[in-house]
């Protein structure tokens, strides 16, 4: 079985005079729900064990911050072709980077790709916004079976948004 975490990064500040999309950093509430959803996936007991992410700074200080709380030990591994990438780049990006003894990804991305892999993958249209995170299963051995979800098809099982899970559908 593998598990992956799909999150849109936590509420970023507006882009100020003189900096870049890019280099936009979360806002003080947004880093608190960043915070608060770590503490979810802590207590829902997902062991983690590695995290991907855009290497954006908003979705760096994300996965840090949900890190912190739900995954200390996971390496986090900041990735320059998933700011703003397509779903099936954060798809793929998955079965590129995960090793086969690990059973569990966390990805934080941008929308509209990670809001539109999550939908896929649900296949349904779900509400995502800033801090979103999704959690599939996926009855597989090999990541490369979970690279487009079609395959072998996942199951949606937690929906948290605001640090809060909103959907249950074990």
């Amino acid at each position: 079985m593998k598990t992956i975490l799909l999150m849109r990064h936590a509420e970023a500040g507006e882009t100020t005079s003189g900096s870049s999309d890019f280099d936009r950093i979360l806002t003080v509430e947004g880093a608190e729900v960043a915070r608060k959803t770590g503490d979810q996936i802590a207590a829902l007991k997902f062991a983690v064990d590695r995290v991907i992410c855009s290497s954006a700074v908003r979705t760096q200080e994300t996965a840090r911050l949900v890190a912190s709380a739900a995954c200390a030990a996971a390496p986090v591994v900041p990735l320059d072709h998933l700011y703003n990438a397509s779903r099936d780049c954060f798809a793929s990006a998955i079965s590129q980077q995960m090793f086969d003894d690990e059973s569990c990804a966390l990805v934080v991305g941008h929308n509209p790709g990670i809001a539109s892999l999550m939908c896929q993958w649900a296949e349904r249209r779900l509400t995502v916004p800033p801090a979103t995170l999704t959690i599939f299963q996926f009855p597989a051995t090999d990541w490369s079976d979970c690279s487009n979800g079609f395959l072998t098809k996942p199951k949606l099982i937690w929906v948290i948004q605001d640090g809060d899970v909103i959907r249950t559908l074990t």
